[in-house]
């Protein structure tokens, strides 16, 4: 494979896609050798994602080229094809009343507790479950 063409004719190039680029897989001078290689490849590799055969000819010493077999999708492709659809703006949420905008008259009153009264319920509270502990602290000793 040292001469890509002979001057005149038509080579086939077998092009493999997989890790985000193109590679050169191998070339050919029939069509049909090289097509069924390409399908070949992307029945027996799973990392390959695309192939192509592409024809190359030599004119007044200029290549040129163009595609006559292409097979799976390119990374190009497979992000277009995983861009979710565009959601649907939410539906505005009903108002809400504020506090303030409901008249004092309707609002239900708050019932403050004095201090002394705030003191008194924790002090309470607290003697109790000192009482508590004691009792079953007295209980337990005279368990034998």
């Amino acid at each position: 494979m040292s001469q890509r063409t002979v001057k005149g004719s038509i080579c086939f190039e077998l092009r493999k896609y997989g890790g985000g680029r193109w590679t050169l897989d191998s070339v050919y001078d029939d069509k049909e050798l090289a097509t069924t290689e390409a399908k070949s490849l992307m029945e027996r590799f799973k990392a390959i994602l695309a192939v192509r055969v592409v024809a190359v000819a030599e004119e007044n010493g200029q290549f040129r080229e163009w595609t006559v077999f292409k097979q799976g999708i390119t990374d190009d492709q497979q992000a277009v094809l995983r861009t979710p659809p565009p959601r649907p703006a939410p539906a505005p949420a009903p108002p809400v009343a504020k506090a303030r905008e409901t008249p004092a008259a309707d609002r239900p009153k708050r019932r403050r507790m004095s201090t002394r009264l705030y003191y008194a319920r924790l002090a309470g509270g607290m003697i109790i479950v000192v009482v508590v502990a004691v009792l079953g602290i007295a209980v337990l000793r005279m368990v034998p």
